[in-house]
């Protein structure tokens, strides 16, 4: 998958799972952070910035990540917090259809342990 394609499949779930938390305006960017993604929050300004190099390696992993990131942001918007530990977010985490967790496998020959969160 290319980097134009994984964008745009980025976009179109960020999309969809903001819609389903009632957020607005998220920005997305693409970085080469170690971790899968990070969810930024700054004075009503949401953000989440994905690791286009790892996505491009294991594209099967962005839809969970996505959501991941999307459920810190709507924890921060209902609660002012945005921890694993909440109820809140692993109530939305499995309300997207995800089993709740902070961290995914490490890959053979991968730096990233993490999501980043």
């Amino acid at each position: 998958m290319t980097n134009w394609e994984l964008m745009a499949q980025a976009r179109q779930l960020l999309d969809s799972y903001i819609e389903k938390v009632n957020l607005k305006n998220v920005e997305l960017l693409f970085g080469e952070e170690k971790a899968w993604g990070k969810a930024y929050m700054e004075k009503g300004k949401y953000s989440i910035d994905l690791n286009i190099n790892l996505f491009r390696r294991h594209p099967e992993e962005l839809e969970e990540t996505v959501a991941h990131e999307v459920a810190h942001l709507s924890t921060y918007k209902e609660m002012g917090n945005h921890n694993h530990k909440t109820p809140f977010w692993r109530e939305t985490m499995k309300a997207f259809g995800f089993k709740p967790r902070a961290t995914k496998k490490t890959f053979r020959n991968q730096a990233v342990v993490g999501m980043g969160r």
